[in-house]
């Protein structure tokens, strides 16, 4: 599975914004099936743009999102942000969903159920029609290759794993993908030293 980006004005908006990925927030799954059977409406997922930050560890939402679905943070955690002083952030359990394509070029969506951090607001960057409603940090890149192209301004987030073949868009088990990793290096190696 692969998402394709293309950051406008290369290299140049990489140092501005930086990758920008269409993202769909919602209630994580379980929290949905709970309202379905408490016969209550779940919010409808809100649109706009993730930063893809690589010097953030975990993921962010902004707030007014998990405000908007009615969540309480399920704990809070230090946060080292602007201000380079640690401030307790709340963490809510919700999910990302974002479009990939399989390899004959299928488009599905793919949910990401995660504890997000929330971040204070959102900011909506240059030439853009969309905000940022949030960052995907490493606890989401963890589960993909990320390939920046900087000449281009092209990049993807590309899951080796295959879920497509395991039959769901669930966030792969880490151990299955280093494993798949380790057999096409082994085969990389084997065919080079023909």
């Amino acid at each position: 599975m692969i998402h394709r980006g293309r950051i406008s004005d290369p290299p140049g908006g990489l140092i501005a914004v930086g990758p920008l990925v269409i993202v769909r927030f919602r209630l994580h799954p379980a929290d949905e099936r709970l309202r379905r059977e408490g016969q209550e409406t779940p919010a409808d997922p809100v649109r706009g743009l993730a930063l893809v930050d690589t010097g953030a560890q975990g993921t962010h939402v902004f707030e007014s999102i998990p405000e908007r679905f009615g969540l309480t943070p399920i704990r809070y955690v230090p946060v080292m942000g602007e201000s380079r002083k640690a401030e307790d952030r709340p963490v809510y359990r919700m999910a990302v969903v974002m479009q990939m394509a399989d390899r004959d070029g299928k488009v599905s969506e793919a949910t990401f159920a995660a504890n997000l951090i929330g971040a204070p607001s959102t900011f909506e960057p240059p030439g853009s029609s969309e905000p940022v409603i949030g960052l995907l940090g490493r606890d989401f890149l963890s589960h993909f290759d990320f390939h920046y192209h900087g000449a281009t301004g092209e990049f993807e987030l590309v899951r080796p794993d295959a879920p497509e073949a395991r039959g769901g868009g669930d966030v792969a088990d880490g151990r299955a993908r280093t494993e798949r990793s380790r057999k096409l290096t082994r085969k990389a190696r084997t065919k080079v030293g023909r």
